[in-house]
């Protein structure tokens, strides 16, 4: 068992055979590598994209842009340039595989610079903390515009530049990754070395929903950041100030700032405005990210439907449905309690409830009215859904009409009858036969007619009969009822006559 397991081990071992030639070229020291990649026996490994770092030990100038490159079917090879006037030996490493190390190359006679501190020293520091990286300088350059690069691409997220000296070079970078890797450093044009780095972090942010997964947009949901021990992921007291952010941004609405209470950040009433996918991050200096990954389906969508049993009057009292679906209507959502508004598409106001909470995706909106005549449409809104609207819909007028409906009254004693009659236009033209409406029929002077003056119409009209003056008078008859036009004005008037009849001193009225 022993031996199968070395021979296994065996099997696995790849290592990096790197061979060199090197020729001088105006003082530099061109150097062509041939890279394979093999087993432990030697044999060819055809491997296509393994990546390689290429490097000078110590850490002496590059002078290329190819200090990675990629195998092709277990080769690669090419040409980089040294400039210092040190014996140096070129690297070649990769994950996976035993670093390949050339023979020493022979000096070349330019100065350049390289890094301090000496050959194998890891540079440590926190994520989103400077780092300082000094640099020996030889032939410094006044205006120059440093360039990084790690090998696993990680970035640099700012930098300053410190002490700029004919002979020292120090740079502040601050990175929000945490790694450990080779940093190349670009100085003027082309000169290149590394270093090597560890950015850290001694707490992380772990990031979660703790109401649920927000599955469509405009809709409330909550992120909770909770700071752990980065090694043991136990839970932290410590206090931190916690940003969260989204990539795509500008979609994320809300309080995104907050400082942690007993080691957590709760994040409350959030919002992402559009449809798509987001990677949600949480961040504190020091610590190590928190990240979540997040897709939204476009915002809900309302639906709305007027509910009448027959067309609506100023007087009708009628309701809105307004039902919650997913954008394409094709399911009717009902896990949300949403907050639903109702408004008209104008100046004029619906009497009622207009804002009220769904239940099981939908609510009724009852005992609504409109008392001004016109064309409307009502549209359903909410914070959280696109709106619905209605179809349009009219709103008749009522418009009251008064007729003597028996023979004018010509004394007291006459008894006689007036009709009032509600139509929907000014027109007269179509009776309102369908509602009830509340007439009060008004006499000026009031104080001289008897009879029933407030009565409710049946199919569209009302019959006042049995009326009668008390006294001889001139009457005004107006009809009215709520949220219609009032009638014109129709006028009565009785007056009682007597016939004279004279014997000798005796007069005598017959009535």
């Amino acid at each position: 068992m022993l031996a199968l397991i070395l021979i296994l081990a065996q099997t696995l071992s790849k290592k990096i055979q790197l061979g060199i030639t090197t020729t001088p070229v105006d003082g530099y020291q061109d150097v062509y590598y041939d890279i394979t990649l093999q087993d432990d026996n030697g044999n060819l490994l055809e491997e296509s994209n393994v990546k390689i770092v290429l490097y000078f030990m110590d850490q002496r100038t590059l002078i290329s842009e190819n200090w990675i490159v990629y195998s092709l079917n277990g080769k690669v090879n090419g040409k980089i340039t040294a400039c210092c006037n040190n014996d140096v030996i070129l690297n070649a490493e990769a994950d996976g595989y035993t670093t390949g190390i050339s023979e020493k190359i022979n000096r070349g006679d330019r100065t350049c610079f390289h890094f301090h501190p000496p050959n194998g020293n890891v540079l440590t520091q926190l994520i989103d903390n400077e780092v300082l990286i000094s640099l020996q300088l030889f032939n410094p350059i006044s205006n120059f515009s440093p360039s990084f690069l790690e090998v696993n691409g990680n970035q640099v997220v700012s930098y300053k530049v410190g002490t700029h000296t004919s002979s020292q070079l120090d740079l502040y970078l601050i990175f929000e990754s945490v790694f450990e890797e080779k940093l190349f450093i670009t100085y003027g044009d082309y000169h290149t070395t590394w270093t090597n780095l560890k950015i850290k972090c001694d707490y992380k942010l772990d990031l979660t929903f703790p109401d649920g997964y927000p599955l469509y947009a405009k809709l409330l949901f909550s992120l909770s950041a909770s700071v752990l021990d980065y090694l043991t992921g136990e839970n932290s007291n410590k206090i931190f100030s916690v940003e969260i952010t989204s990539t795509p941004e500008n979609s994320l609405i809300g309080t995104t700032v907050k400082n942690t209470e007993k080691g957590v950040g709760l994040f409350e009433n959030l919002i992402i405005s559009q449809a798509g996918s987001y990677n949600m991050k949480a961040k504190a200096t020091g610590l190590c990210r928190g990240y979540l990954d997040l897709t939204v389906s476009p915002p809900l969508a309302l639906k709305a439907i007027i509910i009448s049993k027959f067309f609506l009057t100023t007087n009708s009292v009628f309701s809105v449905k307004v039902q919650i679906f997913n954008s394409d209507f094709s399911i009717k959502v009902t896990k949300y309690t949403l907050t639903l508004n109702i408004k008209l598409d104008s100046n004029e106001e619906i009497s009622g409830v207009t804002t009220s909470n769904s239940l099981d995706g939908e609510f009724l909106f009852t005992s609504l009215s409109i008392h001004t005549e016109g064309a409307y449409t009502i549209t359903a809104y909410s914070n959280n859904c696109t709106e619905g609207k209605t179809e349009e819909f009219i709103v008749y007028g009522l418009y009251l009409k008064l007729i003597l409906d028996s023979d004018p009254p010509l004394t007291t004693n006459d008894y006689f009858a007036i009709c009032v009659e509600v139509y929907l236009e000014s027109a007269f033209s179509t009776l309102s036969i369908f509602e009830k409406y509340l007439i009060t029929l008004t006499p000026v002077p009031d104080s001289v007619i008897e009879g029933d003056l407030i009565e409710y119409t049946l199919l569209g009209a009302r019959l006042f009969y049995n009326l009668r003056f008390s006294v001889e008078s001139s009457v005004t008859f107006t009809a009215s009822s709520p949220y219609a036009w009032p009638s014109d004005p129709l006028l009565l008037q009785v007056k009682n006559h007597f016939i004279s009849v004279v014997f000798s001193d005796i007069i005598v009225y017959i009535i």
